[in-house]
């Protein structure tokens, strides 16, 4: 699966969660609409049976004064608690969709991480195993080994000596170990090649580059 199909299906798993938790949460705040409508109709229908108690029997009217304060008390208290549970459902649900965007990025991201890897491991792999790598090397560095030598590379070679090189095995691997470091974005000593069963790469002990010349070994 390329990158573009990847992201694609990675958006519309997200998509789907933030649904699902919004749906969830539309459901949740329904039920506690409902309720809240059920006990007004019933709120009504006593204050319509209290007013004509009232009318009726005088006597009982700081009765029901009474019991109308009791029922607005608990009128403003299921209000408070029927506002309280919508204001949770709301906070779950905001909390769930945070959560699904949080998974889907990171499972992303390891999708990414992984095929990267599995692309430069075949990269390499396929490269090493080159009957002519030095023609391979050229090509992955998209330019001339042949061309770099008999330029600024050349005289950098000259002065440690050919014998040092054994037919360029320093200056090949040094091409590949550094474009590899720039496919993983790190320096050349941060590359590891072990990890990918590549021999450590030779050290260059003999004459270190001259201030200013550093920029001519680099590809």
């Amino acid at each position: 699966m390329d990158k573009a199909a990847l992201s694609t299906y990675d958006d519309e798993a997200l998509e789907n969660k933030i649904l699902r938790s919004s749906l969830t949460a539309c459901v949740a705040l329904g039920e506690h609409a409902q309720r809240l409508e059920q006990w007004r109709l019933r709120k009504a229908e006593q204050d319509r049976e209290m007013k004509e108690l009232i009318l009726k029997n005088s006597d009982a009217v700081k009765q029901m004064a009474l019991l109308e304060e009791d029922l607005r008390k608990a009128a403003e208290g299921a209000e408070l608690k029927a506002k309280a549970a919508v204001e949770e459902a709301r906070l779950e649900a905001e909390r769930a969709a945070k959560k699904a965007a949080e998974e889907a990025e990171l499972a992303k991201a390891e999708a990414v991480a992984k095929a990267r890897e599995e692309a430069v491991v075949a990269f390499m792999a396929e490269g090493w195993k080159a009957e002519d790598r030095q023609q391979w090397v050229a090509s992955v560095v998209e330019s001339s080994v042949d061309d770099w030598v008999k330029g600024p590379g050349g005289d950098w070679m000259a002065e440690r000596g050919d014998s040092y090189y054994q037919g360029g095995e320093f200056f090949t691997q040094h091409l590949v170990y550094r474009r590899l470091a720039r496919h993983f974005q790190v320096s050349l000593e941060e590359f590891d090649p072990s990890a990918y069963g590549f021999p450590p790469l030779q050290p260059d002990v003999r004459n270190p580059l001259p201030p200013g010349r550093r920029e001519a070994c680099d590809p």
